[in-house]
């Protein structure tokens, strides 16, 4: 009856496995790593949303809409 029960677990874990393979899960250091570089990422956009709010005279953290005719000429 062990022997059975030794089986059973053995084909069982062998079983999930194989599901959890093909379902390309991450590793909770992945998982983690990943959300780090989301946090500084996040927080580098914040400032940036920031400082484009303050050259354009708008208030800070303002959304604002970037619309497709309001464009500078470089160096024309």
């Amino acid at each position: 009856m062990r022997e059975f029960q030794q089986e059973i677990e053995k084909n069982t874990r062998t079983a999930l496995q194989s599901a959890f393979s093909r379902m390309e899960l991450v590793t909770r250091e992945e998982f983690d790593a990943q959300a780090k570089v989301l946090a500084r990422t996040r927080a580098k956009l914040e400032a940036l949303e920031r400082r484009v709010a303050e050259l354009e005279g708008g208030p800070a953290g303002a959304d604002t809409a970037v619309s497709g005719d309001e464009t500078e000429s470089g160096g024309a």
